[in-house]
């Protein structure tokens, strides 16, 4: 279990919104990654420089859409990680005790490492506001791709027989082969993310 707190630092003015690693962020951009805590350990966001990306799934375990996407993240992840591509699922928030967590994973058969963010910090940076919504990292720190899994579900309860847009993997399989990632946004469906006022 990887139970990690994002929080920020002020850096200067910003650069470049979309970079994870840019080290000029203003202090509502930037993750400092001296401050983000494993137990036991400090973890290293600048070792995310070794995947050649990084997928960050953004989940909560009572969300139905997150617990239908289990066996296409897994899926992902097993096809990805082949190519040092490493897929990561975040938790936004305090409402899920680790053993929700566990037992969501326990349940829907997830092997990857998981983030608890605490304070919404990587879900501001990252503009997520829907679970299960998904985002691809460079090596460099570029937010390259955002949005939906595919087009399973094009509303809330509504899902189609047959995906007929793989978004997620598109986007993967050109970054892979050197293309532009064409869609580099799309809009996902599911449960929204809560955050106190």
């Amino acid at each position: 279990m990887i139970c990690i707190s994002f929080f920020l630092v002020s850096c200067g003015s910003s650069t470049n919104p979309d970079n994870v690693f840019d080290k000029k962020k203003s202090d509502t951009e930037k993750i400092n990654s001296s401050t983000l805590k494993v137990p036991h350990k400090k973890f290293d966001l600048e070792g995310l420089k070794k995947n050649r990306a990084s997928i960050f799934i953004f989940l909560s375990p009572d969300c139905p859409l997150c617990q239908g996407y289990a066996p296409a993240i897994r899926s992902l992840d097993s096809i990805y990680s082949k190519d040092s591509i490493k897929t990561y699922a975040i938790f936004p928030g305090q409402l899920y005790s680790d053993e929700s967590i566990k037992k969501f994973f326990s349940e829907f058969k997830l092997n990857i490492p998981y983030f608890i963010d605490d304070d919404f910090v990587l879900c501001e940076f990252m503009k997520a506001t829907i679970t299960p919504e998904a985002f691809i990292v460079n090596k460099e720190g570029e937010v390259i791709y955002g949005g939906r899994i595919d087009n399973w579900a094009y509303e809330l309860g509504k899902k189609r027989t047959t995906i007929t847009q793989h978004d997620l993997s598109d986007a993967l399989q050109n970054f892979i082969s050197g293309k532009e990632i064409k869609n580099k946004n799309t809009e996902a469906v599911g449960c929204i993310i809560e955050k106190a006022k």
